[in-house]
C-alpha cells in the first residue's frame, strides 16, 4: 500500500482496515432528505448517503483532514509521499492587536496542530486569531468567506491591524481574480468556479470563516470538496462559533 498526500490523500491498494474505515466514517446520511421531507417534497432523487471519498482505478481518495486517522491505521512512514509545494517564509508586519491570554493558547494550539476547527463563542475574536495564525506561520495564506460582510470584515482586518495594502492582500469575488503577495481573501461562490488547478501550491495557509455552515448543506459540502481537494496546504483551519 503507498499513500500520496497534497490537495488530498490517494491510497494505492488499499487494505481492509482503510475500506472499513472510509465506509464507517467518510459516509453520511444526506441532510437535504429530511430538509425536503418536512417541506413536503419528493425526495426519490435524492442519493441516501453522502461519501465523502472517492474511488478511481482500485485506488481510494479521500481529504487530506483525515490523514491524522489514516497514519493510526497505517504507521509506516516509508510508504507515504508528501507534497505540499515550496512555501517561503514571509515576514509578516507586526499586529497593531495583542492576543488576550486566552487568544493565545489558542493560537499555539492551532498552529501547533496544524490542521482542525477553532471553535470559540461569537465576540472572541476569532478572526483576529486567525489572521495572527496566518501571521506567525508566515505563509502565503488564502481565507475563503461564504459572505461580502465577511470578507470585507477581513480586509478591515488585514489593513487596520497589519496595515497591508492593496496587492499585499488580494480578493477573489464576484467573477474576478486578484492573488494578493501575502493573504487573498476569496468568497466561496467565485472561488469554486476558478481554474482551482492553476492555484494548487499557491497557498500554505487556508482558513475557512464560519466553517459551521458547511454541515447540513450538501451544496456547500459539495463546493469546499471541490476548492479544497484541488489546493495542497500545509495548514487548514476552519473558524466556528458552534461545536
Amino acid at each position: 500500500m503507498k499513500i500520496y498526500i497534497d490537495s488530498e490523500i490517494m491510497i494505492k491498494s488499499p487494505n481492509k482496515e482503510i475500506l472499513d474505515y472510509c465506509k464507517n466514517e467518510l459516509t453520511i446520511k444526506n441532510p437535504d432528505i429530511q430538509k425536503k421531507k418536512a417541506m413536503g417534497f419528493w425526495t426519490g432523487n435524492l442519493p441516501k448517503e453522502i461519501k465523502m471519498y472517492s474511488k478511481n482505478e482500485g485506488n481510494i481518495i479521500i481529504p487530506l483532514g483525515c490523514i491524522d486517522d489514516i497514519w493510526r491505521i497505517y504507521p509506516n512512514m516509508q510508504d507515504y509521499t508528501i507534497n505540499f509545494g515550496e512555501h517561503k517564509k514571509i515576514n509578516f508586519p507586526e499586529n497593531k492587536l495583542k492576543p488576550y491570554d486566552y487568544q493565545e493558547k489558542a493560537i499555539q494550539a492551532m498552529i501547533k496542530a496544524k490542521r482542525g476547527i477553532l471553535q470559540a463563542k461569537c465576540g472572541s475574536g476569532k478572526s483576529i486569531m486567525a489572521i495572527e495564525i496566518i501571521r506567525r506561520i508566515g505563509y502565503k495564506a488564502l481565507i475563503i468567506c461564504h459572505t461580502k460582510e465577511l470578507l470585507n470584515q477581513f480586509k478591515d482586518y488585514l489593513t487596520d491591524d497589519l496595515g497591508l495594502q492593496r496587492g499585499e492582500y488580494g480578493i477573489i469575488a464576484n467573477g474576478k481574480v486578484e492573488i494578493g503577495s501575502l493573504v487573498t481573501i476569496a468568497l466561496r461562490q467565485t472561488l469554486v468556479n476558478v481554474d482551482l488547478l492553476k492555484y494548487k501550491f499557491e497557498w500554505g495557509t487556508i482558513i475557512i470563516d464560519e466553517s459551521q455552515n458547511i454541515a447540513g448543506n450538501v451544496t456547500y459540502v459539495s463546493q469546499y470538496q471541490k476548492i479544497l481537494s484541488n489546493l495542497a496546504s500545509k495548514y487548514r483551519f476552519g473558524l466556528s462559533a458552534t461545536p
